[in-house]
This record gives C-alpha cells, structure tokens and sequence, in this order.
C-alpha cells in the first residue's frame, strides 16, 4: 500500500467510476477535492504484471472509507493502521467489511446494509413546509442527528457540524428541514453531491414528532429537487423496514455494505 500523489489521479477516478456503487463517498470526495484536502489522507495498491490500481483507501476525519475489486488485497497492512489510528468508522464493500471485522471484533460493531439507487418519489402536497438550512443550523441538525444511536456511533456533534458545514460551504452539500415553533424538528441531506451523484443521509426526526410524516415530506422534496436536476440518487440502509419500505417504493439495490464503529469501552 502506497499514498496517492498527483500523478495517480486519473486512474484513481476511473478505478473509482469501474466499482462506483461499492465506493460512492469516495469517489465523490477524491473527485473533488483531489489530495488537496487537509482532513483526507488516500492510499493505493497495485498488482499484476500491469501493476494496475486494485485498491484504494481514503481517511476522512476520523473515518475510513475501502474499496478493492480482488480478494488479494492487504488486510493485514489495513489491519495494523486501524489498530494503530484507532478509526471511529471504516465502510466499504460487505465482504471486505466482514474480513476486517473478523479480525478486529475485540475493537469493533460491525453491521451490514444495502445501497439503493431512488430513481422516482412521491409528491407531497405540503412541501411548502420544508426548507432549506443554512450554516446557522449546522449545529441544532447536528445535535438532532447524533441524538439517534446508528448516527451517534459514528459522529460526535462536534465532528459532525465541522462536516455538515464544510460540505455546505463547498457546495458538497445541502440540507432541507422543517421546523415546527422555531425548532428543526426533522431533517435529511446530501452528505455528499458532485457531478451527476448524491447521496441522501442523516434522515431524522425528532422523537416527540415521529407520528406525523415529516420525514417522509423531507425526503421527498430532497429526492424529487436532485432527480429533477438530473443527479443519480442513491442512499445508505441498514433498517430492515426502510429497506421493504423503499423495495416497495421501487428503489433498486445496486451494492451490499459493511461498516464498522469503534467501540468506545475498548478506549
């Protein structure tokens, strides 16, 4: 395993672009900010006689993102950085998510989901409920967001508001809500959008408001602004219901994913 240098790029897009549904995040975020960007460190791996790229590995923050199109990748190399740097989250293709967590369970959740692909939503007549936000709200959505266990295992509200608004900033980004009383009650994003992808996340609603069907007003109004602007939507499920719920809706299945979050007793 080797950094990535300039001179790598281009291969490292089409790498990318060859296994997009297994590496979405880290396409988009190596497509667009290169190695430029001080929170993100990539490494590569070549092998054949071609000595073509088979594997990348991005950090971002304090999360890993992998992808490798052969079963020869370096696990033990991987191994040996997570357990050194200790990384909050690491994601990537089912399969390579499940050998890593079998040798790192003593560290490590690990749970599995699937990548949908949203390619029609239904209207709701009440979208004039919903909003965009601005940086003023990156952090009362993040503090919403991290008051979820799937999201907390992942982000702190610190973390996660620094991301929220560098990916606003760089137009990486967008976040709708609805609030009720001056309060943002629900809420989902793009937590990454580039070229013709975005992927929808952070989906929540406050608990005192589950009743109702705000989140399924916010997601429609997101869903329905980015198709109508030509984008490919995809989006990250874990939930068992959701993901019958979006079968149903006629979402398609378009990769299985695997992500493990630390464990914090093992600090």
């Amino acid at each position: 395993m080797e950094l990535a240098k300039e001179k790598d790029l281009q291969e490292i897009f089409a790498f990318l672009r060859e296994n997009l549904a297994d590496c979405l995040y880290l396409y988009i975020d190596v497509k667009k900010y290169g190695l430029q960007n001080p929170n993100m460190t990539v490494w590569l791996e070549r092998k054949g006689e071609e000595q073509n790229i088979r594997t990348v590995i991005m950090k971002y923050y304090d999360s890993l993102q992998i992808v490798s199109d052969t079963e020869g990748w370096d696990k033990g190399w991987l191994k040996e950085l997570i357990l050194k740097e200790r990384y909050n989250s690491v994601s990537g293709k089912a399969s390579m998510i499940s050998e890593l967590a079998s040798m790192l369970k003593q560290f490590y959740h690990t749970s599995y989901g699937a990548v949908f692909r949203l390619e029609e939503y239904r209207k709701f007549e009440d979208a004039d409920m919903v909003e965009y936000a601005g940086e003023r709200d990156m952090r009362e959505i993040a503090e919403l967001i991290c008051t979820d266990a799937s999201f907390s295992a992942c982000y702190s509200p610190e973390i996660l508001e620094r991301q929220l608004r560098e990916r606003l900033q760089s137009r990486m980004g967008r976040n709708v809500v609805i609030r009720e009383d001056g309060k943002i009650i629900s809420h989902i994003a793009t937590y990454a959008e580039f070229e013709d992808i975005a992927i929808t996340s952070g989906m929540i609603t406050h608990p005192d408001y589950r009743n109702g069907s705000y989140g399924f007003l916010a997601e429609s109004f997101l869903t329905n602004e980015l198709l109508s602007s030509g984008k490919q939507v995809y989006t990250f499920v874990i939930d068992k219901p959701r993901k019958r719920l979006l079968t149903l809706m006629g979402a398609k299945i378009c990769g299985e994913y695997g992500r493990m979050t630390y464990k914090k007793s093992s600090a």
